[in-house]
């Protein structure tokens, strides 16, 4: 972890001094290991909402589509029951004609 140059300084110190970069050494790579492990965490959830978000983005547009044909289903069985109700109502108006 040290270069050629900081090896040798690391060399020159006394040993309680090189106690203390060891240590802090130690708890650089552990806080390195640590993020890293974060990371990964972070990357593997955001992996997860974007799934989520193109399924939800999905039944959205499956719903949507539904929707649209439900709408159509209704307009065309209005359409028809007014069709219906002018049919009767003509032939109401034919019965009573004859009377």
């Amino acid at each position: 972890m040290l270069t050629e140059s900081e090896e040798v300084l690391y060399k020159a110190v006394d040993s309680e001094v090189r106690l203390l970069i060891d240590k802090l050494l130690s708890q650089i790579k552990a806080t390195e290991e640590r993020c890293s492990s974060v990371e990964a965490g972070k990357r593997a959830e955001l992996i997860n909402l974007e799934q989520n978000y193109h399924d939800l983005e999905n039944s959205f547009f499956e719903m949507q589509k539904s929707l649209n044909e439900e709408v159509e289903e209704k307009d065309r069985l209005k359409a028809e029951m007014e069709g219906e109700r002018e049919k009767n109502a003509s032939l109401r108006v034919g019965v009573d004609s004859r009377e």
